[in-house]
């Protein structure tokens, strides 16, 4: 159950890029087509898992079928904004992003989840919340 209160708050899980790993469960998407799928209506499961020596995996569960893509990331900073950079071994087809480039950019909205994808040339918009 989701509700704006304090107390609610406090139980979310807190962005800290001391404490490693991090996994990241995507929870929604969007398109210009599509409009927004939330939990319950994607296609499919996905992760990411940050570990502490800058190297991550995403995992896609979709039809029983397992994809993993691994890398290293980073964060940046970028005016108001920190920025995840995920740039991936090699090219994979769950990488979204608006080039055939190997990099994902996605931007920490709160302490608790962070938003990227390639909805701005008309593909997916993701948004992952963190879980551990």
């Amino acid at each position: 159950m989701l509700s704006c209160s304090a107390s609610d708050e406090s139980q979310e899980m807190k962005f800290d890029t001391s404490i490693f790993p991090q996994e990241w469960e995507l929870v929604e998407t969007s398109s210009s087509l599509n409009g927004m799928n939330a939990n319950s209506d994607l296609q499919y499961r996905e992760t990411i898992v940050l570990k502490a020596d800058n190297s991550f995996l995403k995992r896609r569960i979709e039809n029983n079928d397992t994809i993993e893509a691994v890398g290293s990331y980073k964060f940046t900073d970028s005016g108001n904004l920190t920025v995840l950079i995920l740039t991936h071994s090699t090219n994979n087809v769950i990488i979204e992003n608006c080039s055939s480039g190997l990099t994902e950019y996605f931007n920490l909205n709160s302490s608790s989840n962070f938003s990227g994808g390639a909805i701005a040339c008309d593909g997916a918009g993701l948004f992952y919340e963190r879980i551990k």
